[in-house]
């Protein structure tokens, strides 16, 4: 059985292009969590309604801070992650995740 890949994606007021960009990585195969940015619009409810996993920061922290958020989640169970941005040029075939495991998973995603 081959490792699940968690894909964190920074989002700050990305309501329009979210869900797709979800929806491509869930058709990918990967686990989606997407750290809502301190986000006024709608991104949070879009990313949950098409599947990923929110966690919504009370604040905007910048990509950087969004990431280490994503990734200190990540770090809780799965054995590899990567990151994408919510934009219309996202490809998701073209992002390749990191390969080597960061800790043994505690969970299966």
């Amino acid at each position: 059985m081959s490792p699940r890949v968690l894909v964190v994606v920074p989002a700050w007021n990305e309501e329009a292009s979210v869900a797709d960009v979800v929806a491509g990585l869930d058709r990918h195969g990967y686990d989606v969590v997407v750290v809502d940015d301190g986000s006024t619009d709608d991104t949070a409810a879009q990313a949950r309604v098409a599947g990923a996993t929110v966690l919504s920061l009370p604040v905007n922290l910048g990509v950087g801070g969004a990431l280490r958020c994503g990734f200190r989640y990540a770090l809780t169970g799965t054995t590899s992650s990567s990151s994408a941005t919510p934009t219309a040029s996202t490809r998701p075939s073209r992002s390749p995740p990191c390969s080597s495991p960061s800790r043994p998973a505690a969970r299966n995603w």
